[in-house]
């Protein structure tokens, strides 16, 4: 492992916060490897960028910094698209309905909204959704909410579209796997036959280009 094994996320956030706004930072550890591995993210794509540049190779005690931009499985390079329906993180836990709608009533009248709850105790869990009647009030509400430090609270608000039923899809896509080599057909010990005329198959469409990924906003410290 390259991160000590007596790091944890207040050192994570103490470190990184250099290189800008973080919405999350957690430390895991990996016991079947036996290693410390970390994951920040920022709420710009260029503190990620700042972050990588700045801390791969940096010293933490006897431990070189291996620091690379995360891999997006979560969301398999595809982004949200513009809709009216807004997922935000980061909310004080206290937050209730209420206090949801004070502050995002500004940009627009909702439709509906949220705060997600821990089933058990009924304590917030910090996140919720809030549905516009228009996309365009949501798109005003991320350009003035997201990365918003609210009074009396030290993490800023992750503002976004939420997921959409493609990104979704998407999303629950099992990834493909190369063959293995015991799945491989075996050799033939017969004697080889004569050449037979094959059948020209018909053509393969080539698949359509995909779109790029987003620019990633989350760094991994492994």
């Amino acid at each position: 492992s390259n991160l000590p094994s007596g790091v944890d996320d207040v050192w994570l956030r103490k470190e990184f916060g250099r290189y800008g706004l973080i919405t999350s930072a957690k430390v895991m550890q990996a016991y079947s490897k036996k290693r410390v591995y970390a994951f920040v993210q920022f709420t710009e794509a260029h503190m990620a960028k700042a972050a990588v540049e700045g801390a791969n190779g940096m010293m933490v005690g006897n431990y070189a910094l291996v620091v690379k931009h995360a891999d997006r499985d979560k969301d398999k390079g595809l982004p949200n698209r513009p809709s009216n329906n807004l997922y935000i993180s980061n909310l004080p836990l206290e937050y209730g309905v209420a206090e949801l709608e004070t502050l995002f009533t500004p940009f627009g009248q909702i439709c509906s909204s949220v705060v997600l709850t821990y089933p058990q105790t009924g304590v917030g869990r910090g996140v919720g959704l809030v549905r516009y009647f228009s996309v365009a009030d949501a798109a005003k509400a991320i350009m003035a909410l997201h990365g918003k430090v609210l009074e009396g609270y030290d993490r800023p608000l992750e503002v976004k579209y939420a997921e959409n039923q493609e990104a979704k899809q998407v999303r629950k896509m099992p990834k493909a796997k190369a063959p293995s080599e015991s799945t491989a057909t075996p050799a033939s010990n017969t004697k080889p036959r004569k050449e037979t005329k094959q059948v020209p198959k018909s053509p393969v469409r080539a698949a359509p280009p995909k779109q790029p990924p987003p620019q990633p906003h989350q760094i991994q410290l492994h």
